[in-house]
């Protein structure tokens, strides 16, 4: 913590050195520009002074009147940093500063900032992208930055050549001797310097504790050399080695842990010990200690223990409980680590790619993992969570996706919830695991115990699949776009839809049916009284293509509204290729007699008819094939059939009956107009009776005086068309 305190004290440094005066524009500032760029002296002042919620709130006020003023964003970010808040909250604001204009503060501040950032969420070849932009960086903050990137991608000749040359430029800053201490001591790098990949690899990382001799491996110094550049390296990690011993002394004022860090390198095991204590003379402590004043013989395995106990009951790093324990062979010692990790109830921590920052983090309940932690590169943001129960997953939180994954029997996956959908799974059909779990090599061998470290194993967003995971389930539920609170069940037989049911707060108002898993119809309680009246018949367009003209259904539909009908009748939005409704028939009063039906031809064309509820016979029928409309309704006094045409919403005939329109009203009449306003009051009686579809009705009797008779009015609503004719008595 203290050296990242001490970064970021340089990086303050480093950004006061940039500040220059503000920029002459040309052009006139916008109207508040100036009162924001006054924000930045009093954030800059109360981020000097550790005020770190007033500093950000002064910021954000100044971007409040322009948000184009790049300091504002850089001092939020630094003081964020300041307070160690996760990556993802820092980095927009410096990638919003380095976008923005700069008054007093330069972008190069922004530039440093950021790329520490990308070299601590695993992104070292982004922070040396950003370190080349021009004007090249080459400050003490620039190399240490660029040499701990250079680390991280594995190019340990140019990171010593750059440990080296910040070394010499800047004898008096400990971090080049620090970072080369830290990466150098690695006792292997062949499998990425890693805790923890796979069974064969948590075996390599255990500084061959399974072989005699083992404790002599506990941290190696220069373990990586045989990865890089031959000859010319191993000199300059040579080179190094000898220039931070022999100068930690010189730095230990500015950074203590020097000391300790460089005993692993001393050049005898009597440097090593003088190192050690001089270290321990600043009365810090640290589990590193017990380990090399272990093997360095100042410490005996019990004193040992007792040093390390404290740190090791709580949160500690893997890599020092494994080094600790390499080293024990008494058998009261191996006694006493036995009965800690038996029942451990801690924490261990574990850096999975060998970039030596943690990513992942395992809570031990009564010596089993009980809950696993995984941040891929450590912004801030979880990647999964592992719910255990005595070691064996139960349950993964895939953080990112909002996504659930359960488990039947381990590695055996019984129920995904992604995506607005729940996927309860046959019986070991998927496997998918993000670790496994491996007994300790170290532990099995020095303490006789079996202790299980989660390894990663698989990338387990891979099953988020939906089409993959409908045909691996028997039952799968999904929010359906037909109500707010709508779901839809599907049961399923070898991976195909054999019928769902459909609910809204969990009362059923539909049920549909598959054939081969190709959805054929529902049934529809539209009214939610209980009564399922209405069928909807489903086709495919392949099976329903115009003979004649080659057309289908689909070609008169639009992306939008299939997107529409999968959500409505699947859950999602791609599941409707092909489908089109077909028909629909009702049956309000469940008398066995279709009242209404409304077809939808492959070519477009759509009919509608509403049939006597006593008889089934025709009363009107409604047919509209692109512009062109026909209504045909059966005569209340003649019974004969009558056809009238519409075009574009205006009737045009009436088997050869001329049709007027009403003077008053939008209304059509059918032979001859009674005048008056007769017309408005059946709109009126129309639309109490329905709001949309084919409506009809008889009124009352009427005088027509200038008829001298009486007279009956037949109305048909169809749509927005209004017309009729006059009955006479």
């Amino acid at each position: 913590m203290k050296k990242n305190r001490f970064i970021l004290r340089r990086l303050c440094i480093a950004a006061s050195l940039c500040t220059f005066a503000a920029f002459a524009f040309s052009q006139t500032p916008a109207p508040y520009t100036e009162t924001a760029v006054r924000c930045i002296d009093i954030a800059k002042k109360l981020l000097a002074n550790e005020e770190y919620e007033a500093s950000y709130s002064r910021a954000a006020l100044g971007l409040t009147y322009d948000n184009t003023v790049a300091d504002l964003y850089y001092i939020q970010a630094l003081g964020m940093s300041q307070r160690g808040l996760p990556p993802y909250k820092i980095e927009p604001l410096l990638k919003s500063a380095l976008q923005n204009k700069w008054y007093e503060y330069n972008k190069d501040a922004a530039r440093l900032l950021l790329a520490s950032v990308y070299t601590k969420t695993a992104r070292a070849a982004e922070a040396l992208s950003l370190l080349n932009e021009r004007p090249l960086l080459s400050g003490k903050d620039a190399l240490y930055i660029r040499a701990n990137a250079l680390y991280l991608l594995g190019n340990i000749g140019d990171a010593r050549k750059t440990v080296r040359q910040g070394a010499l430029r800047f004898p008096e800053d400990p971090r080049f001797a620090l970072l080369f201490f830290e990466r150098e001591r690695e006792p292997s790098r062949e499998n990425g310097g890693n805790d923890a990949q796979t069974a064969g690899e948590i075996a390599d990382a255990t500084d061959s504790a399974q072989t005699a001799g083992s404790a002599d491996n506990a941290e190696t110094p220069g373990g990586n050399t045989a990865l890089n550049g031959g000859d010319e390296s191993d000199k300059t990690f040579a080179e190094l080695s000898s220039l931070f011993v022999s100068r930690a002394y010189d730095l230990q004022d500015a950074d203590p842990d020097v000391l300790l860090k460089a005993s692993v390198f001393a050049f005898s095991e009597e440097d090593g010990r003088r190192l050690l204590k001089a270290w321990n003379a600043y009365g810090k402590t640290d589990p590193r200690y017990a380990v090399y004043a272990l093997k360095a013989g100042l410490m005996s395995e019990e004193k040992a223990f007792d040093y390390v106990a404290p740190f090791f009951s709580g949160t500690s790093d893997y890599t020092l409980v494994k080094s600790f324990v390499s080293l024990v062979s008494g058998e009261k010692t191996k006694e006493r680590v036995r009965k800690l990790y038996a029942v451990f109830a801690g924490t261990l921590r574990f850096d999975t790619n060998g970039d030596g920052i943690s990513d992942m983090t395992v809570n031990y309940r009564s010596g089993r993992p009980s809950f696993i932690e995984y941040d891929a590169n450590r912004d801030g943001i979880i990647d999964w969570t592992v719910d255990c129960d005595y070691g064996v997953p139960v349950k993964v939180n895939l953080v990112r996706e909002d996504a659930v994954l359960w488990y039947g029997t381990w590695p055996s996956l019984s129920r995904v919830i992604w995506s607005g959908g729940t996927y309860t799974l046959n019986e070991d059909r998927l496997f998918a695991s993000p670790v496994n779990m491996i007994k300790d090599p170290v532990m099995e061998e020095r303490a006789s115990l079996s202790f299980y470290l989660p390894v990663l194993r698989d990338d387990v967003r891979s099953v988020l699949n939906a089409d993959d995971l409908f045909a691996l389930s028997h039952t799968v539920e999904r929010k359906s776009a037909e109500g707010e609170n709508a779901l839809v069940r599907f049961s399923l037989f070898d991976g195909k839809a054999q019928n769902a049911v459909y609910t809204d707060n969990g009362t059923p108002y539909a049920y549909a049916f598959f054939e081969n898993g190709a959805l054929r119809f529902r049934n529809v309680d539209r009214d939610k009284n209980g009564t399922y009246e209405l069928t909807e018949i489903y086709a495919y367009a392949d099976e329903n293509t115009d003979k004649n003209t080659g057309e289908n259904a689909l070609l008169h539909r639009s992306a939008e509204e299939a997107r529409e009908l999968s959500l409505r009748l699947f859950g999602v939005d791609n599941a409707a290729k092909g489908l089109y409704l077909q028909k629909v028939v009702s049956d309000a009063d469940a008398n066995g007699i279709i009242e209404f039906s409304e077809e939808y031809r492959p070519n477009g064309k759509t009919t509608a008819q509403w049939n006597d509820n006593e008889t089934g016979s025709m009363i009107i029928r409604y047919v509209k094939n692109g512009d062109s409309e026909e209504t045909e309704y059966v005569h209340p006094v003649s019974g004969r059939h009558v056809r009238l045409i519409i075009q574009k919403g205006i009737p045009v005939s009436a088997d050869g009956i001329p049709v007027e329109r009403d003077a008053a009203a939008p209304f059509f009449w059918i032979g001859v107009s009674p005048g008056g306003n007769y017309a408005q009051k059946v709109i009126k009686e129309l639309n109490q009776k329905g709001s949309s579809g084919v409506i009809c009705t008889v009124t009352n009797l009427i005088w027509l005086k200038d008829k001298d008779r009486f007279a009956r009015i037949f109305a048909v609503k169809n749509g927005d068309t209004y017309f009729g004719e006059l009955l006479y008595e």
